[in-house]
This record gives C-alpha cells, sequence and structure tokens, in this order.
C-alpha cells in the first residue's frame, strides 16, 4: 500500500517489539518547494533549506521551515510547524508552543486545544492545518488547528497506541483531490485519524519503512523515534541532501 498525497503527518503507534514510537512524514506537490530536508539539532530536528542559511530567501520560510520531534523529559512533540517551540523567521507569533507551555501533569488537552487555537491553521492558500502528536512513554495525544468558515477550530484527544499505527495528517483526498482537514466541533479529530502501514523496531527502520509508504514522487522526508533505555531515539531520512540532488530529480521527470 501506498500512500497518495496527505501532506504532512504526525503518526503514533509501537515499534514491533511494543517500544513506544512516533513517527512524522512530509509530502510535497510542487518542485520548489520539495527544497527542504531535516537537520539534527540535538534535541529536536529541524525542517530547512537544501541551502543552510538561505531560509530568508524563501517564500512562506515561516511555514515551511520549523523544528518538530523535539525531546522534553519523557516527551516528543511532533508538529508539522512553528507550534513546536515558536522559532519563527519572520512575522509575530504566540507567546506560547509546545515547548514553554505544555506539562503533562496539567490539563494536557486543554492545554493542547489553547496552543493550537492560538497559533492557528496556517495562512496559506490552502488554509493547511496545523497538527501535533504529543507523544509520552504510555500515551499520545493528538491535537488540530484547522479552518472553519474563516474561524480556526482546535481539537485534541488522548490516543492510546497500538500495532496498527494512526497518524493525523493536514491533508485528505475527497473526489480524488487532496484538499486540507477541516474539523468544525470538538470531537471531530478522531474520525481525521488514518491508518499508516508502516513496521519495525529501531527509529531507522520505522523512518525507512514511513519513507517507502509514501508516494516515490512526492515524499520529501521522514523521521522516527522510539522511546528506549529511558530515552527518545531518532532518526530521519531525506529524499534529497543538495539542490544539484533535486535539480537531477527534476530533470529526471522533465520538471520546472
Amino acid at each position: 500500500m501506498v500512500l497518495e498525497y496527505i501532506g504532512r503527518v504526525v503518526v503514533n503507534l509501537l515499534a514491533d517489539d511494543g517500544s513506544p514510537s512516533a513517527a512524522y512524514a512530509v509530502m510535497v506537490r510542487s518542485p520548489p518547494n520539495k527544497a527542504r530536508k531535516f537537520y539534527d539539532r540535538g534535541d529536536r530536528l529541524y525542517m530547512g533549506p537544501l541551502v543552510e542559511g538561505s531560509e530568508p530567501t524563501v517564500q512562506n520560510a515561516g511555514l515551511i521551515f520549523y523544528n518538530t520531534m523535539l525531546q522534553k523529559g519523557n516527551a516528543l512533540f511532533v508538529t508539522n510547524g512553528q507550534q513546536t517551540d515558536g522559532r519563527t523567521y519572520n512575522g509575530k507569533r504566540p507567546e506560547i508552543s509546545f515547548e514553554d507551555t505544555f506539562f503533562p501533569t496539567a490539563e494536557p488537552i486543554t492545554t493542547s486545544e489553547e496552543i493550537m487555537q492560538q497559533w492557528g491553521y496556517e495562512q496559506d492558500s490552502m488554509k493547511t492545518p496545523r497538527v501535533t502528536l504529543a507523544r509520552f512513554p504510555n500515551i499520545g495525544l493528538f491535537s488540530i488547528a484547522s479552518e472553519y468558515n474563516g474561524e480556526t477550530r482546535a481539537d485534541a484527544i488522548i490516543h492510546q497506541p497500538g500495532f496498527t499505527p494512526r497518524g493525523l495528517s493536514t491533508y485528505e483526498i475527497v473526489d480524488g483531490q487532496a484538499v486540507a482537514r477541516h474539523i468544525a466541533n470538538s470531537g471531530e479529530i478522531q474520525k481525521c485519524l488514518v491508518e499508516i502501514p508502516i513496521g519495525g523496531n529501531s527509529p531507522e527502520e520505522l523512518a525507512d519503512s514511513l519513507f517507502h509508504a509514501m508516494h516515490p514522487d512526492l515524499v520529501v522526508a521522514s523521521a522516527a523515534a522510539v522511546f528506549r533505555n529511558g530515552k527518545w531515539q531518532v532518526a530521519f531520512r531525506n529524499r534529497f541532501g543538495t539542490p544539484e540532488d533535486l535539480e537531477a530529480y527534476k530533470a529526471e521527470r522533465g520538471l520546472q
């Protein structure tokens, strides 16, 4: 089974040996927007441009470049945007983020919804939702901020992971077309969760499995984390490492 375009997806799962795990993948349709990759930043991954430091030259840099897979104690925050830690390249930002604001001993659902509501959906032409998985060794929490009638609607749900991986994606296929996910009311996030056909024991195996589960002409990068020996072990895979890699791909397929 190969997944068609679902945008970006956060995944809650167990490794084949039962270890707590999480994953994230990025799918992109536009060739110019494929010019991005993961960088290891120690306690987090950075989704950045193929050329380091070129963010100011990229349109919508504040939306497509961000930190994810953030480790904070036993917690792992897997997101598709700057709600991770609030770090931006341009413009104003909310004062809250998962790194600074989320504490599992408080009210996790309410806090997640507040963070997502403050950030809102992405201000792009597709009104792309923001999605997050807050993963702990024993449980996961999905949250979303989507557009509905010009307003932001946020929702969150506790999710017990199993051996059938479940993901929350930014897009879904409706009548053969990719459309941004939308929720109207609290509780609707449950129906947005989809099965993601991956498996493996190590983070490398899971990241590779997720990479190959995506359509080969759409996947840009994948990452996975497994909680073992009291910490999160993270691995990732990039489709392109340099601008030359991307240009070779475009030439091979006759793309501009």
